[in-house]
């Protein structure tokens, strides 16, 4: 059938065998036939990712510490499109991503929400190593597809039990007194770290409808538990900024899952239209320190001049610094490939940074 096949492995050759002289192939799914339909023509090359056969892969090169998160990668979605090209010293891919109908993925989270501006650069520091920023036109609506998308991975249970204590013993109502507050954007920063402790300079950054309303209801939820619980009053002034601490332990990766693990604590400052919460108030401070001086993403040389490489608006974007997030993602692999990395450090560092998006149409999500 002119067609030349190379391997390592005698079983795999015999497999593709088989399958050519049965007739069966990838183009019997009908996801990846639509998104092949959706090429463009003219790319230097094209990637073709099947996100739930990911965490097999990956397992060979990533440390066991790190499987939950690798496990998380199959539930993304099912396949992603990419095609390559090489232009003004920068690698670019575009594309698209999609899901079969009737499997819950987390990407389908954003299925009918309108791409958002991504705004929180004005206060991500200019020291960020990573940042996961979500756009989202609709909270309730997003939330009650998260709710779908956990009973999909059968966790839906434990997830109503979790917030059914929570306000049994805090007497918070997670809607009321947080998610109803947000609007359009969220996102987990992580400022570049000194080791591989990335948690001690992360934070959870939230637009809100009203900046002040939703810092006085926090306030009010945190001085309510304080006095029920007799516990010691953890706050602080900084610089005009008043620092609060809601004394409920992994309250956002209890609500919000996954994307938000890193934060376990809730010390939380009102800044600009926003909510930040960190893991401690000397992280807060820093963040203030930076903010103040104009020490922000935004106002980051590499990142503001090489705006025209990303869109303005997305539903999903993940911005890496190489630079800065080198230890981070050293500590992903294991003892062989985080040597094989250091080795490379001269040569991958040449590279400024790394974005990722993800934008809801019609059809697919445009990929880039």
């Amino acid at each position: 059938q002119n067609i030349l096949l190379l391997s390592f492995s005698g079983m795999l050759l015999e497999d593709a065998l088989r399958q050519l002289n049965i007739g069966t192939s990838l183009l019997d799914n009908t996801t990846f036939e639509r998104l092949l339909k959706a090429q463009e023509a003219g790319s230097d090359f094209t990637i073709y990712l099947n996100p739930n056969l990911l965490p097999g892969f990956l397992e060979h090169f990533t440390s066991g510490s790190h499987k939950s998160l690798m496990s998380s990668l199959r539930y993304f979605n099912d396949w992603i499109v990419l095609d390559g090209t090489s232009k003004n010293e920068s690698l670019a891919f575009s594309g698209f991503s999609a899901s079969g109908d009737s499997v819950n993925h987390f990407l389908d989270l954003f299925k009918g929400q309108e791409p958002q501006r991504i705004t929180l650069g004005k206060i991500a520091p200019e020291g960020t190593a990573l940042m996961l920023h979500f756009g989202i036109s609709n909270f309730r609506v997003f939330y009650s597809a998260y709710k779908k998308y956990l009973e999909g991975q059968h966790a839906f249970f434990d997830y109503q039990r979790n917030l059914s204590e929570l306000s049994k013993e805090y007497h918070i109502d997670v809607n009321k007194h947080f998610l109803d507050l947000l609007e359009k954007e969220m996102a987990l920063v992580i400022r570049a770290p000194a080791n591989e402790d990335y948690a001690a300079g992360s934070y959870a950054i939230f637009r809100t409808i009203d900046s002040e309303q939703a810092f006085t209801i926090l306030q009010t939820r945190s001085d309510s538990i304080i006095r029920k619980k007799k516990l010691k009053r953890d706050t602080a002034v900084y610089h005009s900024y008043s620092i609060l601490h809601l004394p409920i332990r992994n309250f956002l990766p209890l609500v919000l899952g996954l994307s938000f693990e890193s934060i376990k604590e809730n010390y939380f400052i009102k800044m600009s239209n926003c909510l930040v919460f960190a893991n401690s108030i000397a992280t807060l401070k820093d963040l203030i320190n930076d903010y103040e001086n104009g020490r922000t993403l935004d106002n980051n040389i590499a990142f503001s001049s090489n705006s025209e490489n990303f869109s303005s608006e997305s539903n999903i974007f993940l911005y890496g610094s190489v630079n800065k997030s080198f230890p981070l993602v050293k500590g992903l692999f294991n003892e062989y490939y985080a040597n094989s990395w250091e080795k490379s450090r001269a040569t991958i560092r040449n590279f400024d940074f790394f974005t990722l998006q993800f934008s809801s149409t019609a059809s697919f999500f445009y990929t880039n």
